[in-house]
């Protein structure tokens, strides 16, 4: 796997990413954008989580391309507590649409928590991405009716052991959707520590079966 830092123009100024690369000669590759979870929790594109997904999809064949929302890290602008991130996941499909060997039509958008949230409120803007992945996602943000309603795949994975976003509460919320999500929970608490290949490798399983539909 290659990794290059990169640049992303936001609404809030520049935003730090990491496009993560296959070492193949492919010329139109899938590609995912992988947003992080809460700064509250000490995450951002650097936490193992997020660089074990990273390193999975790249043996997987597939583009990813993680950043640190406004306010984190070396990014720019302050945070708004999800107010306005959604607008730098938008900034971020951009310039994720614009890398090379990319092909546009086999986008997918990852969301952890926080970047979950970030993903649903920015979904009726996502245009041709194929497929939706929310890991721990807020109660709250999985209930809005825009999510209920959209037709793309999706797969939400929870952690047996989460106390923000209970198993049993996401379950209930999901049941409600028109089309149905994949929904899956681990042994592992809301930031998944110590199971992060474990999610990497299933998260993996599902976008590379959506990938080839």
């Amino acid at each position: 796997m290659r990794e290059t830092a990169i640049s992303i123009k936001g609404k809030a100024g520049y935003l730090e990413g990491i496009w993560s690369d296959t070492q193949t000669s492919d010329k139109n590759k899938p590609s995912v954008l992988l947003c992080h979870g809460h700064p509250a929790f000490n995450q951002d594109m650097q936490s193992p989580l997020y660089s074990a997904i990273a390193l999975e999809l790249a043996t997987r064949g597939f583009v990813s391309l993680r950043f640190n929302f406004r306010g984190v890290g070396d990014s720019e602008g302050d945070r708004s507590n999800g107010e306005s991130e959604f607008q730098d996941v938008l900034s971020a499909i951009k310039v994720l649409r614009s890398l090379p060997h990319v092909d546009k039509k086999r986008l997918f958008a990852v969301g952890h928590s926080f970047g979950a949230a970030a993903i649903i409120k920015s979904l009726n803007q996502l245009g041709t991405v194929k497929a939706l992945a929310f890991l721990a996602p807020p109660i709250n943000a999985i209930g809005d009716p825009a999510i209920q309603s959209d037709r793309r795949p999706k797969l939400v994975l929870s952690g047996l052991e989460d106390r923000i976003s209970p198993f049993d509460d996401v379950k209930s919320v999901t049941n409600e959707y028109n089309n149905k999500p994949t929904v899956m929970s681990i042994a592992g608490d809301h930031l998944f520590h110590n199971n992060e290949q474990e999610v990497a490798s299933l998260l993996g399983g599902f976008l590379t079966q959506e990938d080839s539909r």
